[in-house]
């Protein structure tokens, strides 16, 4: 990984002691910034009142599947999410897509596959903002584009106009 993930804030779902270690290390060693959990209740915990980047999960946990926390819709569209499984099966993978993880991993797996796993989800992310913004961009009348936060202005700025 290179400079460009660098201060990411990472979630590690992982219920396996030495692979959950052995991936923060590799993360923290990139200057990724990581919190573990050992299972889901800790990880909705981590989640309450923190934003992530990205969010690793293993699929199969001691308390549940982390497909549950994809179905619960408490996390962000914004938060990248990353699906780890020993089962390998192509249905979790689709599963796990259909409910907006960005990529999977097959366990085991070289660090270094995470690392392009990583990038290819932020770089795809990227992609999907720039792709609606030029579609908001193109969408809009007369070539000016108010966001959410310049509503009132766009209305005054309306008012104005229909003055003349």
């Amino acid at each position: 990984m290179d400079g460009s993930l660098k201060g990411l804030e990472v979630l590690v779902i992982e219920d396996e002691p030495l692979l959950r270690l052995e991936i923060v290390d590799f993360l923290e060693s990139r200057e990724l910034e990581v919190i573990a959990a050992g299972d889901l209740s800790e990880a909705v915990n981590c989640l309450e009142g923190r934003t992530y980047d990205l969010i690793l999960a293993d699929v199969n946990l001691p308390d549940g599947s982390s497909m549950d926390l994809l179905r619960s819709g408490t996390l962000s569209a914004n938060i990248g999410v990353i699906i780890m499984t020993a089962d390998g099966g192509v249905d979790i993978a689709v599963e796990a897509m259909r409910l907006g993880a960005g990529d999977y991993l097959s366990k085991p797996f070289d660090p270094e596959e995470l690392a392009l796993v990583i990038h290819r989800l932020i770089r795809s992310r990227k992609q999907e903002r720039i792709a609606t913004h030029h579609r908001k961009q193109a969408s809009v009348e007369g070539g000016f584009y108010f966001g959410e936060a310049m509503t009132e202005m766009k209305a005054k700025l309306e008012l104005i106009l229909e003055a003349d």
